[in-house]
């Protein structure tokens, strides 16, 4: 999801959103499946609500930068505000976007944010943000996830009915896995009080730009998982052409993606 963000009725602030749905269920969510309307949530309350907010998407903060609006209640719109679609492309084999939500933000914290999301057909997602913010700078990645999981070490392991997937941070530096979850309750009577869960990366930034890929992938057990993980390399090189590789199921998977005066983007 990429767009201007001035929409003061079903616009959310969602810019660099996406879902991944896999087995008949939606392993990363959009927590508004879940969501009701009230009064309040056409208002100027709702982006306190996680369902409009971006604490309640699946993109990343900078110490806790949130998005914002181009369009509040009752005021102007603001036609800078949002995010662009760089390039999109799709095959037999993969789907890639290359999105960049920067103005989708005030940019005190978050410099620049460029966000790649690529699909390995059928099953195998690939998520790389490049951020741009200063040294010091905690980076969190969020992901809502719309089965059971749960925070194993250095990934998480998310469970469906139908298969098990797991999310595996590539990152050449230290980083945590930290489980959270939203309190959700709208005015409406009839809707009970309930939590939405969620799963941050967390990093802090050694340099300007800090690169973050993330692997999604079906899997038999937390085991593979884990043997998954320790197969996992990215590489730089001194022109800053990135390479990510992993094995999974007796099988290596490289992917390579070439700098540019405006961030990496997929070889071909």
């Amino acid at each position: 999801k990429a767009g201007m963000n001035d929409d003061p009725h079903h616009g959310h602030r969602d810019i660099g959103h996406f879902v991944i749905y896999w087995q008949g269920e939606y392993f990363i969510q959009d927590i508004g499946r879940r969501g009701s309307y009230d009064e309040k949530y056409f208002d100027e309350a709702r982006f306190d609500y996680p369902q409009a907010s971006s604490i309640g998407h699946n993109v990343l903060y900078v110490n806790g930068e949130k998005q914002i609006s181009g369009k509040l209640y009752k005021q102007p719109y603001n036609y800078d505000v949002g995010g662009e679609v760089i390039e999109f492309i799709t095959t037999e084999e993969q789907d890639y976007v290359i999105m960049d939500p920067t103005n989708a933000y005030p940019k005190k914290e978050l410099k620049k944010w460029r966000r790649l999301v690529l699909l390995d057909k059928p099953e195998i997602t690939l998520l790389l943000d490049e951020v741009q913010a200063n040294p010091g700078a905690l980076i969190e990645v969020r992901f809502h996830p719309g089965v059971d999981y749960k925070v194993e070490g250095d990934l998480a392991l998310l469970e469906g009915e139908e298969g098990k997937m797991a999310i595996i941070p590539m990152i050449n530096q230290e980083y945590h896995i930290k489980p959270g979850r939203h309190a959700s309750q709208f005015v409406n009577a009839t809707k009970d009080f309930f939590w939405v869960d969620y799963i941050d990366t967390e990093v802090k930034a050694k340099d300007e730009k800090t690169i973050i890929s993330t692997l999604v992938l079906p899997v038999s057990d937390v085991e593979e998982a884990r043997e998954i993980a320790t197969s996992r390399k990215m590489t730089t090189d001194g022109s800053g052409n990135l390479s990510v590789s992993f094995s999974s199921g007796g099988k290596e998977f490289v992917f390579e993606f070439v700098n540019s005066n405006e961030g990496l983007m997929l070889k071909k």
